[in-house]
């Protein structure tokens, strides 16, 4: 074995050129490659024109082979064999070259091929890839990945190492190195039975489950099996809408839901509503959406969540109206609002006054407390979430008026006389006749004069009014005595 020992550099062209050349070369290549045999960790090396040469000349060339130093071993000398008498594969006299500048970890081994006689139809060089010979590895302490290379270590001028092939005396038959790296020495298979590979029990893989995460080999390679951890179900987190609302206005629906991969939502509702939207709107909302609303979110693995969404949507209340004014004499009245269709509500409140409603949520109630002058009263109509309507009714309260007192009756001998009523504090008194024919001077007056009384019989009624209530009224009768005859005692 050999640890990098530099020997005095042979060129292959040397070799090449003094060879026989037959015939004139076209422009065609050598492809050169390695191949494992059946045998543990024997190789064979095949070639192959890119076309079928149209003279098969003396073939001479060199290539290198190159493995990891880790695993050890060296080629067998006498392993060494060629496939056609023709020629001969041979290895470098430099032997084995371990871990050198600019091949640091690898190991090298450079192989000849040194022909004797034109290739001509007992070895002939065609399209066909065919062995030209083979050797044997041995002493590997590990598992090598084992292949014809050029690279930095073999490329330099001073050692040309790298593939070379002429046939029939033309330097320019070298081509491709169309081999992959062969594994050899103690290799054991993978998952994927492939010697030496990486995919190893505990190593990660592919179960082709979308619903599993962290996919590792189990078992022993190479009958391997793939699995992951199971994904779970999202769960839902928060869900809600904006209800409750009035009719007319949009209805938002929202869900919050977390979990592994995207997830999809399904939204069912009143009426067969659906939806797949994460959070759907209902626009123009009516009262008919009013319900319970199901929501699942699902990622298509494990259990779906699912939750639900109480809504209400209430329609607009009826128009409130208050009812007529009305004016009033007593501290009681009753209430003429329309009624409220349901569910709506209507609630009678006092703005004015310090009056009494009886039942606020009759829109024919009672009330009571009713001071003189201005009570206010509004009626208020509201359903749910919706804007209320209000409209305002008033009850003016009358004072009830001073009763009449018409004074004493009376007798009198004069066609005149003056009447005696009370006075009226509260609306205002008028005198009227009711009997006989005299005239009242100033009828609002309690003491107005009377004139044009007839013997007899004069009544005269006091009354005492107040806008609309009730009016008092009270009689007095002035009784007329006719003036006696003047008496006449005769002559004396």
């Amino acid at each position: 074995m050999h640890l990098f020992e530099h020997k005095p550099f042979r060129s292959l062209a040397a070799i090449a050129f003094s060879v026989f050349f037959v015939g004139p070369m076209a422009a065609q290549t050598i492809e050169i490659g390695l191949y494992a045999t059946a045998v543990q960790d024997s190789f064979e090396v095949r070639m192959r024109a890119t076309s079928t040469l149209a003279a098969q000349g003396v073939m001479n060339g060199q290539f290198t082979i190159r493995w990891n130093n880790a695993a050890g071993g060296d080629v067998s000398l006498s392993s060494i064999t060629s496939d056609c008498n023709r020629y001969g594969l041979s290895d470098n006299a430099d032997g084995l070259i371990i871990s050198p500048p600019n091949g640091s970890g690898f190991r090298y081994f450079n192989f000849q091929i040194n022909g004797g006689q034109a290739l001509g139809t007992v070895c002939p060089m065609t399209t066909t890839a065919q062995p030209i010979g083979g050797f044997k590895m041995i002493g590997f302490t590990g598992c090598a990945s084992v292949n014809i290379v050029n690279d930095a270590y073999t490329t330099p001028i001073t050692r040309n190492w790298n593939y070379y092939a002429t046939v029939g005396g033309d330097p320019n038959m070298t081509g491709a190195i169309v081999s992959t790296a062969v594994q050899a020495g103690s290799c054991s298979v993978d998952c994927n039975n492939v010697v030496g590979g990486p995919a190893l029990p505990g190593t990660p893989c592919n179960d082709n489950n979308a619903c599993t995460v962290n996919d590792l080999f189990t078992g022993t390679a190479p009958n391997c099996g793939c699995s992951g951890a199971p994904i779970a179900g999202p769960s839902i987190t928060a869900s809600g809408s904006n209800s409750p609302i009035c009719a007319g206005a949009t209805l938002n629906l929202n869900v919050t839901a977390t979990g592994t991969g995207p997830i999809t939502y399904s939204w069912s509702g009143p009426g067969g509503y659906t939806s797949t939207a994460e959070d759907p709107t209902r626009a123009s909302a009516t009262a008919t959406m009013t319900g319970t609303y199901t929501v699942s979110a699902s990622n298509g693995c494990g259990a779906n969540a699912s939750t639900t969404v109480a809504v209400t949507v209430s329609a607009a209340p009826t128009t409130a109206a208050a009812g007529p004014d009305q004016t009033v004499c007593t501290t009681t009245a009753t209430l003429a609002g329309n009624a409220i269709a349901a569910p709506g509500t209507g609630t009678w409140t006092v703005t004015a006054g310090t009056a009494s409603v009886t039942t606020p949520s009759s829109p024919t109630s009672g009330v009571t407390g009713l001071v003189n002058g201005t009570n206010t009263f509004l009626w208020t109509s509201s359903n749910g979430s919706c804007p209320t309507t209000s409209d305002a009714v008033t009850i003016t309260r009358t004072a009830s008026p001073t009763t009449a007192a018409a004074g004493p009756d009376q007798t009198v001998c004069a066609a005149t006389a003056t009447l005696a009523g009370n006075t009226i504090t509260t609306g205002t008194g008028a005198w009227t006749v009711t009997a006989g024919t005299a005239t009242v001077t100033t009828p609002s007056s309690p003491t107005s004069g009377v004139t044009g009384l007839v013997n007899g019989t004069n009544t005269f009624v006091w009354t005492s009014t107040n806008g609309s209530c009730p009016s008092t009224g009270d009689p007095v009768t002035i009784t007329r005595t006719a003036s006696p005859t003047t008496a006449a005692a005769g002559p004396d």
